[in-house]
């Protein structure tokens, strides 16, 4: 017996031991929310527990920071932590493409809202495909600028950084498609940028706003306005895939197809699976026929990917304004006469009313969505927030 208790313990220190060594080395590891410079990504990759989706080919991490947000009204503290990850896909010495990503360490539970991107009138188009007051999701076309590390996010830095010790080539002027999805918790931007210049066409300096690509400019080339349509053809059914990715709902685990092909096919894995789950309601019994046949029709052809438009805050208060006075107003006139007794003072009176309490209820209502719309009740729209990005595009 005492040699047996005697090797139990020689086994158990050995064991601890080896655990105690073992820790360091595990420490070290890459978890899903640690990235190295260097370390290549490809087809679907996870981040704080979100899949993103890649276009096919290797990408490189390039630069990897964790940033923190304080909008100025509400500072999110340790809960405003955002995984800042910049990925290059090299052709050559050049870098033919990046992915600046944007994603949230941990979940909220009053929302991310839009970029100011969403609504920029300065892009080749910006696109809601759906926006209430926690959930919205757009997609945004322009043109964008590699910029001085200090005018940019430190990913960025570490970014130019890699390209300078790799000896990458980066151009003046990108093309990007930028995506945003947003819940109550959970928030993905991710812009992803291609370069024109390996792709056939000439390089370009200048100001953003003077750059032969700005949206005031570039429809006098037939070449730059066939690139930006082959980008737009690509983004659409790609924010489907960046939606599904916050959902970790990717099906394709391989990769994605790539803008600019000569011959693009459409990327048809969302539609195969909203289709499958469609044909299940039905056989379940879950929905008629008639419904059946009608919805498969407008999935079949691409018509429920199509956004649509949601108003914004000034807009709703707008309605909002015109719905409750009609109301009020009827229950002044009646109270005012009882006052006054005079047709021609009442009449007096219920214009000023209008004129004043009006204006005073719409600017209420505006006041109060942009400043206390997150206490308590869901807002009627989002908030803007955004994070810091790798490129300039103003």
């Amino acid at each position: 017996m005492p040699f047996f208790k005697m090797m139990g313990r020689f086994v158990f220190g050995a064991l601890a031991l080896a655990a105690i060594g073992a820790a360091p080395a595990a420490a070290q590891g890459l978890g899903s929310d640690e990235f190295k410079v260097d370390q290549r990504l490809s087809g679907v990759f996870t981040i704080a527990g979100k899949q993103v989706p890649l276009p096919t080919g290797d990408w490189r991490v390039a630069g990897y920071r964790k940033n923190t947000v304080d909008t100025g009204l509400i500072n999110y503290g340790a809960y405003g932590v955002i995984h800042n990850l910049v990925l290059f896909k090299t052709s050559g010495g050049t870098v033919d493409a990046l992915l600046d990503l944007n994603v949230n360490a941990l979940p909220v539970n009053d929302g991310w809202g839009v970029s100011k991107d969403c609504d920029r009138q300065d892009f080749y188009a910006t696109i809601g495909r759906y926006k209430s007051g926690w959930d919205a999701s757009c997609l945004f076309l322009y043109h964008n600028q590699t910029a001085a590390a200090d005018k940019t996010s430190r990913a960025w830095g570490d970014a130019l950084n890699y390209a300078r010790d790799k000896k990458l080539a980066l151009p003046q002027s990108w093309v990007t498609a930028g995506f945003r999805v947003a819940t109550r918790a959970d928030v993905i931007d991710a812009r992803f940028s291609f370069n024109p210049e390996t792709r056939g066409l000439k390089a370009s300096n200048g100001a953003w706003d003077q750059s032969p690509w700005h949206k005031s400019k570039f429809e006098s080339d037939p070449a730059k306005v066939a690139f930006v349509a082959a980008l737009a053809t690509w983004a659409g059914p790609y924010s489907q895939h960046i939606e599904e990715g916050m959902k970790n709902r990717l099906l394709v685990k391989d990769g994605y197809a790539m803008p600019f092909a000569n011959a693009p096919k459409v990327d048809n894995a969302s539609v195969v699976a909203r289709l499958k789950t469609l044909d299940k309601l039905y056989a379940e019994k879950g929905i008629t026929e008639e419904d059946y046949k009608a919805q498969r029709e407008v999935i079949a052809s691409g018509k429920a990917d199509e956004p649509i438009p949601q108003p914004d805050a000034p807009t709703i208060a707008f309605w909002k304004t015109l719905a409750y006075r009609p109301m009020v107003s009827t229950v002044n006139i009646f109270i005012d006469y009882y006052w006054v007794g005079s047709p021609f003072a009442t009449g007096v009176l219920v214009i000023l009313q209008i004129l004043v309490n009006t204006t005073k209820f719409y600017f209420h209502e505006v006041a109060w969505e942009r400043f206390m719309g997150g206490s308590g009740g869901k807002r009627d729209a989002p908030r803007t927030i955004d994070f810091s990005y790798a490129s300039l595009n103003s």
